[in-house]
């Protein structure tokens, strides 16, 4: 579950939303640039060699094209990983909007609404 910590400068009006992710003891290693960067064409004559390295090592691999980046192949527990972040944060930054715009509600109006819903499926 991720962990935020949100600072706020209120005199520069700036926030500083920092996210970090706690799993299972697991962390996604970084790249080494000798050995996760591959071409296209060695990455499709070796495919399976490559799924098993990123899944063993637990590491991204850049597939790079024409000698610039392509692709990443990531294992499918660090895509999730990826993606709940990303809906997370987009949570947070819609959050902030809200706040902005005045799209806001009271404790009591928030208690007011939820009581009359609860009211209304009963």
């Amino acid at each position: 579950m991720p962990c935020v910590h949100i600072f706020i400068d209120t005199d520069q009006i700036q926030v500083l939303i920092l996210v970090i992710i706690k799993t299972r003891g697991e962390k996604m290693n970084t790249i080494n640039i000798s050995q996760d960067i591959v071409p296209v064409g060695e990455f499709k004559t070796h495919i399976s060699k490559w799924l098993k390295s990123i899944k063993e090592k637990n590491h991204a691999l850049v597939i790079t094209q024409n000698g610039r980046p392509a692709g990443v192949v990531l294992t499918p527990e660090e895509y999730d990983k990826v993606m709940y972040t990303q809906r997370f944060l987009d949570s947070i930054n819609q959050g902030l909007r809200d706040v902005e715009t005045g799209n806001t509600h009271t404790t009591t109006e928030l208690r007011e609404k939820i009581g009359k819903s609860r009211n209304n499926n009963t």
